[in-house]
């Protein structure tokens, strides 16, 4: 699962019967990985097919939220993860794979990997939230 912490500590955890996931004394507790940063992890998917080159298997990807009302590429947040992990669930390593860099305020709210892609939503869309226009978009990222 991803989770948000209380203001800091966001993670990742793989859920298992009976143990401690520490809230509310240690959001670190039992995680794979965790961001100090709050990032607002909104969206988590693993690839189970042929959408990227077969190294991308053994990866989580995940969507941050970011700063809800700050525009541009700017703050914390608005990027795809792509977070390795082995075999018994350590992190090998955590690297941007996807970073918003427009003008909105293109908060993502939603990952999935489809037949041809990986998709994701951003919540506002280019024109924002003070404006009348399209409220969010749906993007897909393919393997070239």
């Amino acid at each position: 699962i991803s989770d948000n912490g209380p203001m800091y500590d966001d993670r990742i955890a793989m859920i298992e019967p009976g143990k401690n996931y520490g809230w509310p004394n240690s959001m670190r507790q039992n995680s794979i990985f965790w961001w100090e940063k709050t990032l607002g992890p909104t969206g988590i998917a693993f690839m189970q097919g042929n959408q990227f080159p077969k190294k991308y298997m053994d990866y989580i990807f995940v969507a941050m939220f970011g700063d809800t009302y700050k525009f541009g590429a700017k703050g914390k947040g608005k990027i795809i993860y792509k977070i390795n992990i082995n075999l018994n669930n350590e992190v090998k390593s955590c690297e941007e794979f996807l970073k918003y860099t427009g003008d909105g305020p293109a908060s993502i709210v939603g990952l999935a990997f489809g037949s041809d892609g990986l998709y994701f939503t951003d919540l506002f869309g280019e024109d924002g939230f003070k404006n009348k226009g399209i409220s969010g978009n749906i993007y897909r990222i393919i393997s070239q």
